[in-house]
């Protein structure tokens, strides 16, 4: 059998690097090379791609080419726009025939895809795939133009949806239901095996948690989305002996267009005086550490989040979760394994932190149902599902 020739293009161009680079990276090493040939296109460079060359596979970047066609596409003259997007198709259909690709994956949204990937793979008579990471509401407009790109998202030969609620919005969109399909992302349970070379106490030296606290982790990029502030109201509305066993640390990466928002979540907390009990640590490379010897992980999302990646790996490092109310993260928890708040109701955060600060046993034995749970969703398992995907295409065929 030859393996197929598969393209992955991860089309995030914002300067961050997060959930869809490592699920993807994940992915792709756990495929089989008998079945699929992987080739990596990102749209920007980024710390992924040695790691990818270092697993022996060929990655390309388009930092040049996309900046080039962002400039066509910032001109605001409809007829220079719209002869670089047919450029811009046929550079990607010439890629096509140039790397000998039999399908298309975007690692991404069928937004990104529906203008010029999706035509370029019709233009070579291959399939396209493109996993759902986001997007749950319709694309906006009643113009022509609108019109036109809704059509064009429902054309791509699969969707698939990283949760049951991402599934549901694509198809409440027009993808017809039989090109809907759900591949939760799954984790690299290997990471088991290589954390642990440090001590709890290490650990929580290193992040600076008073020793005694109770150490509540929040995972994720500084974003207003990301509800972050949700945390400091839920502490700021608890009583200060409520609060006083807890010491959160926010771990996450601060983009330059994000320094506002977290002007305002240091001035949240130096206004309620919370600066004895929580702490900006920044972007980290060690999270798995962190997961494993947190007490409890916070997730409060204002937008819902799709599939909520952070979510099943906390559970997989055996802390205890508490998340928000709506989202594809949702997927993985079972009753008695997490506990669910409203982000518009700190309260109700208030209450299940001040709740889980005293019950080290409930911890506990969240921790042991949340791992047993994670193990049923390893990346092998999101490997051979995505396999199966392109198997029923090349079938079809």
């Amino acid at each position: 059998m030859t393996p197929r020739r598969v393209l992955f293009v991860e089309a995030n161009e914002d300067g961050s690097v997060g959930g869809s680079h490592q699920v993807l990276y994940d992915m792709v090493r756990y495929m089989d090379r008998a079945r699929v040939e992987p080739i990596i296109l990102f749209y920007q460079d980024n710390r992924f791609s040695a790691l990818f060359r270092e697993a022996g596979i060929r990655v390309l970047t388009w930092d040049a080419v996309r900046a080039a066609e962002r400039a066509i596409n910032e001109t605001g003259r409809p007829a220079k726009k719209l002869l670089g997007l047919g450029k811009a198709i046929l550079r990607r259909r010439d890629l096509l025939r140039d790397e000998r690709i039999d399908l298309v994956h975007i690692n991404n949204s069928p937004r990104v895809s529906r203008d010029d990937w999706m035509p370029a793979a019709r233009l070579r008579g291959i399939p396209i795939v493109v996993s759902a990471r986001g997007d749950a509401a319709p694309l906006p407009g009643d113009g022509l133009k609108a019109r036109v790109g809704r059509w064009l998202i429902t054309r791509h030969d699969r969707v698939v949806a990283v949760s049951e609620y991402i599934a549901e919005s694509m198809r409440a969109q027009g993808i017809p239901a039989d090109r809907v399909c759900v591949v939760h992302d799954g984790v690299d349970r290997t990471k088991l095996e290589r954390v642990g070379t440090r001590t709890a106490a290490e650990v929580r030296r290193d992040l600076q948690v008073p020793e005694g606290r109770v150490f509540v982790a929040a995972i994720g990029n500084i974003r207003s989305w990301k509800g972050q502030h949700v945390v400091l109201q839920a502490l700021a509305a608890m009583a200060p002996a409520e609060r006083a066993p807890l010491f959160v640390v926010f771990v996450g990466l601060v983009r330059d267009e994000d320094q506002g928002y977290f002007a305002e979540l240091q001035e949240m907390v130096a206004t309620h005086g919370l600066q004895d009990i929580a702490r900006f640590a920044g972007s980290r490379t060690d999270v798995p550490d962190i997961l494993t010897v947190a007490d409890v992980m916070v997730h409060s999302s204002t937008t819902p989040e799709p599939g909520g990646t952070v979510v099943i790996e906390s559970m997989t490092f055996g802390a205890p979760v508490v998340v928000a109310s709506k989202g594809g993260h949702l997927d993985y928890l079972q009753e008695g394994l997490g506990l669910i708040h409203d982000v518009d109701q700190p309260t109700q955060l208030a209450a299940h932190l001040a709740y889980l600060a005293t019950r080290p046993e409930e911890r506990r034995r969240m921790s042991v149902g949340a791992k047993q749970r994670a193990a049923e969703f390893s990346i092998e398992r999101t490997a051979r599902k995505m396999e199966a995907v392109y198997d029923a295409l090349f079938a079809a065929r």
